[in-house]
């Protein structure tokens, strides 16, 4: 399963704070970001 929150003008000085994970497959090869 996979999960990403945003919020969206809840902090004075960012106004888009993305946070996600990724907890299935790991040994499914990723890329760095």
């Amino acid at each position: 399963m996979c999960l990403i929150l945003f919020a969206w003008k809840q902090h004075p000085i960012y106004p888009l704070i993305i946070a996600a994970n990724r907890d299935e497959y790991f040994n499914r090869p990723t890329d760095p970001l």
